[in-house]
């Protein structure tokens, strides 16, 4: 998946197979999923997967990503569908037809990985040119797909690098951000980092695999994203990211970019909220998609972590600062 020939070269032969198709597609819906990593995105990709009207790109796409007819032809429907708890030991089961976070390879294709740096990765604008091609991959893959899923669902945490972008250009569709209690999202931020370091220095190919996805969250391919605030990310980029201080400022350099560029446009959904209500946060989103929600969500605990070091008081306050904020805008869309 690395190799940015092949998935040029395979995009442009679908494109060119499916030409026809690309001029008669309908202008496509979209639900973009996006929060810092361990926001519970993935549990609000599942819901609305699950729900039928909603479409989104999965294990079954890989390798061939850029040639959605072909990975439909090449996949086999008497596969091993057994579930399975994911790499992340965090009680989500997964087998090859589970949703997944893959869409990031076009960006890094049609991006030619400019904005992944050594040690960043920077917040960027996207062109008309760009945006079409986007469109086209999403109306290949629902072509393709051909299951009465009109909607194109994608959880990509790295979309607050394009934020501002995508909301411009797509100002109809559906954005939502997710969020969590700073203290308990930095704790399993850090374990999922060490976790994952370790793991990667057993196994190469996890980090290969990651990198291909453009996953730099945490582990040893560690890229912490640049969103304009020097000062904040001078402190990520000469802290440990072995303290809980270094993810809290992870967080703040995310969630107060955030607040900054919000169209005021986007639903936000607080991870604790989702699990002890989730029926009253997913029917947020299906109000905004026009989509009448046939699942009952049951409630559902997540591990408490407990902090067990010194933190900086200034930085975890103003961190509790924004959350509130966000908390508060996420209450007056449930009184909407």
């Amino acid at each position: 998946m690395e190799n940015g020939i092949f998935l040029e070269a395979s995009f442009l032969l679908e494109k060119e197979i499916q030409k026809y198709s690309l001029k008669e597609a309908p202008e496509i819906r979209k639900v973009f999923i996006s929060g810092l990593a361990r926001s519970g995105t993935t549990s609000i990709l599942n819901n609305l997967v699950n729900e039928g009207s909603f479409f989104s790109l999965g294990y079954k796409n890989l390798p061939f990503i850029m040639m959605p007819s072909l990975s439909k032809k090449i996949y086999s429907p008497n596969i091993n569908k057994t579930f399975k708890e994911r790499a992340h030991g965090d009680s989500i089961l997964v087998n090859e037809e589970s949703p997944e976070a893959i869409d990031e390879v076009f960006w890094k294709m049609i991006l030619e990985n400019s904005f992944i740096c050594k040690n960043k990765m920077n917040f960027h604008k996207l062109n008309e040119k760009v945006i079409h091609e986007y469109v086209n991959f999403i109306s290949l893959h629902l072509k393709a797909n051909q299951n009465n899923q009109t909607i194109y669902c994608t959880k990509n945490n790295n979309n607050i690098l394009r934020l501002s972008s995508l909301e411009n250009y797509f100002p109809n569709d559906t954005f939502i951000i997710t969020f969590r209690d700073p203290i308990q999202h930095v704790l399993s931020l850090r374990k999922q980092h060490l976790k994952f370091v370790e793991k990667q220095k057993k196994d190469s190919f996890i980090l290969s695999y990651f990198n291909s996805l453009g996953h730099h969250e945490f582990g040893l391919g560690l890229k912490p994203f640049y969103l304009g605030d020097d000062l904040i990310f001078s402190r990520i980029s000469n802290g440990d990211s072995k303290t809980a201080d270094y993810w809290l400022y992870v967080w703040l350099n995310y969630y107060k970019y955030f607040l900054n560029i919000q169209t005021g446009n986007e639903i936000l959904i607080s991870i604790e909220n989702l699990c002890v209500n989730p029926n009253k946060e997913m029917k947020k989103i299906f109000k905004k998609t026009k989509v009448k929600g046939k699942s009952t969500y049951k409630p559902f605990e997540r591990i408490h972590y407990k902090l067990d070091e010194e933190v900086d008081a200034h930085l975890i306050s103003e961190c509790y600062q924004i959350y509130n904020q966000l908390l508060n805008q996420s209450e007056i869309e449930n009184v909407e």
